[in-house]
């Protein structure tokens, strides 16, 4: 018998309404559409960055990525046993990528 595999891909936007002043920083208030299939799912997303290290929260989870070149790699930990892996990149002032 053949089991099937589901596997579920987000799409990622953090779509540009950064509140703080813009600068080639991504630290400051943004808000997120993270987009499951074709839905919506906006969020705050607070950030901050020290070196190369993105930290920060997407609604209530934490975010942890690293930051170099205008590439984003990390995740999002909705919870103890759920871990979202993050890749994308900043384009102007939004950023663009993919979860999964």
């Amino acid at each position: 018998m053949l089991k099937a595999m589901r596997c579920w891909k987000i799409t990622l936007f953090f779509t540009a309404a950064l509140y703080a002043q813009e600068t080639a920083s991504p630290s400051g208030k943004w808000i997120s559409n993270l987009k499951y299939f074709e839905n919506d799912n906006y969020d705050r997303l607070q950030l901050e960055l020290n070196g190369t290290k993105l930290t920060g929260k997407l609604g209530n989870d934490s975010f942890e990525c690293s930051f170099q070149n205008g590439r984003v790699e990390g995740q999002v930990k909705p919870n103890a046993k759920t871990t979202i892996k993050l890749e994308g990149f900043v384009a102007g002032n939004r950023f663009n990528g993919t979860a999964l």
